[in-house]
């Protein structure tokens, strides 16, 4: 905050839809840190998350597994805005014109008029059953002693959080060094390769079409 200190008549702050800084704890370090400020603008996005329509269940134990919707739930918003123009090929939609209700809605329509949703919403996808093995006892008690370093470094209470509508106090996606490697050769691939490469979408509906 230093540079917007000695901006003495700064008045009014907005930051309205900025997902790095949506909560109450944010505006109250902002008012702190600048009291020339008179008119802080965030975008809560508990409150956001509170709109009738917005989300079906407070948590996952309490939705369907089986239905598509439970299944997109813990995405945030502007993940399923990007999905309706990207995989879908949509008009981007307004925030301030269609709330998260209804980018749900659209999408849910977009899955189903492709024949990936049924009519009473559950999802339409092939299952694969397979059985595992069960897992090291010393590879488990070395995974929570990492996860617990990560926790007590990065703090406990909204740090970290990669899918922000999961409450949780922590919450990290775990991929196989196999998982980025696979990702940096795909991006090592295209920006090397000369020839036009397919759009994100096209290649996407071409691949949901071949599993069909």
């Amino acid at each position: 905050f230093s540079s917007l200190q000695h901006l003495t008549e700064l008045k009014t702050l907005d930051l309205t839809y900025n997902q790095k800084c949506g909560r109450t704890h944010h505006r109250d370090v902002i008012v702190k840190a600048l009291p020339q400020v008179q008119y802080v603008t965030l975008t809560l996005w508990e409150e956001v998350g509170n709109v009738p329509g917005s989300y079906v269940g407070a948590s996952a134990a309490q939705r369907d597994e089986c239905l598509l919707r439970s299944q997109l739930e813990p995405w945030g918003t502007v993940t399923l805005r990007r999905r309706l123009v990207q995989d879908f090929g949509q008009e981007p939609t307004d925030a301030a014109d269609v709330d998260r209700a209804g980018v749900m809605e659209r999408l849910l329509q977009c899955y189903q008029k492709e024949g990936l949703m049924a009519e009473d919403g559950r999802a339409q996808r092939k299952r694969f059953y397979v059985q595992g093995s069960s897992v090291s006892q010393i590879l488990i008690e070395e995974l929570l002693v990492e996860l617990r370093a990560w926790t007590e470094e990065t703090g406990k209470i909204c740090k970290n959080r990669e899918r922000p509508s999961i409450r949780a106090n922590n919450y990290m996606i775990l991929r196989s060094p196999k998982f980025e490697e696979e990702q940096q050769l795909k991006k090592n691939a295209t920006s090397s390769s000369s020839s036009p490469q397919p759009s994100t979408r096209a290649s996407r509906r071409a691949t949901r079409k071949a599993k069909k």
